[in-house]
């Protein structure tokens, strides 16, 4: 069954890769090379007998060494349901207390606006004042 996914998957890239233009023939065969390489060492992990697979919300990490380069790629596999309800909650909390911070900076924003109309307006009277006066200096 995951074979058979896998294929589709595969043949869907090969189809995106040929009608992108923004490829180069060259290296879409090295890209689907490489990722044929990647889903034929995942599958070689996956048929390994796993630990604690049978709980609702586990997961299996799994490091993928490269013998050429050296490098370590960490492919990370989960197994159940998610629990979107605790992650909505948390978004949702956060959402109000954005909300109630914006409602308190838009209350500073409308009293400094008042200061400053105010301070222009005795600005302004000021000016006035002084112009109906002679100088003496």
């Amino acid at each position: 069954m995951l074979c058979a996914e896998l294929r589709e998957v595969i043949i869907r890239k090969c189809e995106h890769l040929a009608n992108n233009s923004k490829f180069s023939s060259r290296s879409a065969i090295e890209a689907l090379a490489s990722q044929q390489n990647k889903l034929k060492s995942l599958l070689e992990n996956i048929n390994q007998p796993k630990p604690f697979i049978d709980s609702p919300c586990s997961s299996v990490d799994t490091v993928i060494k490269d013998k050429k380069e050296g490098s370590c790629e960490q492919i990370v596999l989960y197994a159940g349901r998610l629990d979107i309800s605790n992650e909505n909650e948390k978004l949702r909390a956060n959402l109000q207390g954005m909300q109630s911070r914006v409602v308190e900076l838009e209350k500073v924003c409308k009293k400094m606006q008042n200061q400053m109309s105010k301070m222009l307006k005795s600005r302004v009277s000021r000016q006035s004042n002084s112009r109906s006066l002679p100088r003496i200096c």
